[in-house]
């Protein structure tokens, strides 16, 4: 399978998803999103950018799941509605958590691993089938979710 990973870019989106050509491997795509200054979804890369065009462009390609990811687990099941409204596939939801600390790659305020499994429960009653973590969530919050 390909899985595209942070795209939020519509520029770059067009051109990665014209490189895939007549792939015949499964594609999983992945968005990024953040709140702009009206409370609504965006771009996480290009806050002028909402999140339904870059949505609306991953759908037109039909890929096998569109998902949110790399973003914060609070504004994940409002990107799932986006998501689901659009994509009669499967929906994947991969949060981050916390900010990083440099030098040392150190995660600080993140989540528990308890709010992240009441979050993970709420993403699958919005439809996610997938659903996974990225930076700042450990071995531990995917342990919280394995029931």
């Amino acid at each position: 399978m390909l899985l595209l990973e942070m795209m939020s870019i519509p520029a770059r989106m067009a051109a990665m998803f014209d490189a895939l050509g007549d792939t015949p491997l499964p594609v999983w795509c992945g968005m990024s999103a953040a709140r702009d200054e009206q409370n609504g979804l965006c771009s996480w890369h290009e806050q002028t950018t909402s999140f339904s065009d870059i949505v609306d462009l991953a759908a037109r390609q039909q890929f096998d799941v569109l998902g949110i990811m790399h973003t914060s687990a609070e504004l994940i099941e409002d990107a799932l509605t986006i998501l689901g409204e659009r994509h009669q596939g499967l929906l994947m939801a991969y949060p981050d958590s916390g900010y990083l600390e440099m030098p040392h790659w150190r995660f600080v305020d993140t989540i528990t691993p308890e709010r992240f499994a009441q979050f993970a429960r709420q993403w699958h009653d919005a439809g996610a089938q997938i659903i996974g973590g990225c930076c700042g969530l450990g071995p531990e919050h995917i342990a919280a979710i394995s029931s």
